[in-house]
């Protein structure tokens, strides 16, 4: 995921009341590159025989059952390795269709347990209060004691997922017997992760820039520590150094996803600090930085990550008024999603890409065509909150508020968690606009319910406290 800032190039994305982005720009799948081979280790090669033992099967993904992966790793003497998603996030199912999917992890899953923690569900709401799951998707690769040993925020190539994976073996191995030194950039950058899992920004920006410090310029994991750089620096409030940091190194960072995330961060310090001759040379250095990049987009970037690259390049047009830039940027990028879709055999598959079509659709003021793409993948995927979440937000914009409330209404009956209590606020909203105040106060107080529900790091007083106000306004218009 990754965190896009999204535009109304021409006035209909204003109206949307649900971010549509990933938690995680960005915000949130190469073409899947030739297996090679991995330093973790693979089958041995076995003896020609007439009749050759079967295939050992590794075991299969848990699914949303961390206790139960920390026990089985230590029982096996395995690590976790943690895929932190969500249904709804795009860059989560590029990750899954196009990246983990991979054969090339077959070694990786003979060496670490994998589980998928659904971080809408309320079971996964312990691992969210002990680790930081800031951007969707998030991977994480623990020791069976659940210390964090490597994260890895948002998008990745096959490649440098397996180089991450690698990365987190070695360091485990180096750890466990005391032999990787005091000053190495790994040390440096494993003490970061752990740092940023644990929300300690102001820390994890000082190890992670003692990493890159320590660190040859031809260090592979060098890009992933300036990322985490910049995005600590930004967590912790330190604008200021996050753009200085951030334009020192623009141009070095590489990658499927990181030169564009990390560009995207910049602008979000450089904006925040509301100096305009700083976001002005920001928005200048960002805008040739991904123009360039696009111009010829390195193969590990995959139909997402190009689009949203595209889409941080409108964004930073938007930020110096060029609307016809910013447009020009929103077509290029839906283009390479219609591509990929058009590729895709499977609904599913084709459901990647639905987040970036339709949000691209309805900017540039093409509705219909988000209307019929969504209509005929909720056909195909009737268990998925998707479509007529998505369809809820096309129905409004062309002005059929009812067909938005149906729609609303079954993505709430298939959405858990925080993702459900913004569609019933939606829900409400629609409600009243069509004058049914009795069934606005009905939905109010069960999206009420579920905000005080949520404890730790999920609970959203700001969000309970809006509820709670909608919710007064209604009664009292009711009793009206």
């Amino acid at each position: 995921m990754k965190r896009v800032r999204w535009f109304s190039v021409l006035g209909v994305g204003a109206s949307l009341s649900l971010a549509w982005a990933c938690g995680g720009a960005t915000t949130e799948p190469a073409v899947p590159e030739a297996p090679v081979a991995s330093s973790s280790g693979g089958e041995s090669a076995q003896a020609q025989t007439s009749a050759p033992p079967p295939e050992k099967k590794p075991h299969p993904v848990l699914i949303d059952d961390l206790p139960g992966a920390l026990a089985r790793a230590k029982s096996e003497g395995k690590l976790v390795f943690v895929d932190a998603w969500a249904t709804w996030c795009h860059t989560c199912l590029s990750m899954k269709n196009y990246v983990l999917s991979d054969a090339s992890f077959k070694p990786y899953r003979e060496r670490m347990v994998f589980v998928e923690l659904d971080t809408d569900r309320d079971e996964n709401a312990g691992f969210q209060d002990k680790y930081a799951v800031e951007v969707l998707p998030s991977f994480f690769v623990l020791d069976s004691s659940g210390s964090v040993l490597g994260m890895w925020p948002g998008s990745a190539s096959v490649g440098e997922m397996r180089e991450f994976l690698d990365s987190s073996l070695e360091a485990h191995e180096a750890m466990s017997s005391d032999s990787l030194p005091k000053d190495s950039p790994l040390r440096a950058l494993i003490e970061a992760r752990a740092l940023h899992a644990a929300s300690k920004h102001r820390e994890a920006a000082k190890q992670y820039g003692l990493a890159v410090e320590r660190a040859p310029k031809d260090w592979p994991r060098r890009s992933e520590a300036l990322k985490g750089w910049v995005r600590s620096l930004a967590r912790a409030g330190l604008a200021s150094e996050c753009v200085h940091a951030g334009l020192d190194h623009l141009d070095e960072v590489q990658g499927a996803s990181i030169p564009a995330d990390f560009a995207n961060q910049v602008l979000g310090c450089a904006e925040g600090l509301k100096s305009y001759p700083t976001l002005q040379e920001t928005v200048k250095k960002v805008e040739a930085r991904l123009t360039s990049l696009l111009a010829d987009p390195p193969e590990v970037m995959s139909p997402d990550d190009i689009a949203d690259a595209h889409n941080i390049l409108a964004y930073a047009r938007e930020l110096k008024r060029d609307k016809a830039g910013a447009k020009a940027s929103i077509e290029a990028g839906l283009k390479v999603l219609e591509a990929a879709a058009e590729k895709a055999d499977e609904p599913e598959i084709k459901a990647t890409y639905d987040y970036g079509r339709a949000k691209a659709y309805l900017e540039l003021g093409r509705p219909k065509e988000a209307l019929k793409m969504l209509e005929e993948r909720e056909k195909q995927i009737p268990s998925s909150a998707e479509p007529p979440a998505r369809l809820s937000q096309v129905y409004a914009a062309l002005g059929r508020p009812k067909d938005a409330l149906a729609a609303t209404a079954r993505a709430v009956k298939l959405a858990h968690g925080p993702r459900k209590l913004m569609y019933l606020e939606r829900k409400s909203k629609l409600e009243l606009r069509l004058g049914d105040v009795k069934a606005a106060v009905a939905t109010l107080e069960e999206e009420v319910k579920g905000w005080q529900a949520l404890t730790g790091k999920r609970a959203r007083p700001k969000s309970l406290e809006g509820a709670e106000q909608r919710l007064r306004k209604a009664k009292a218009k009711l009793g009206q």
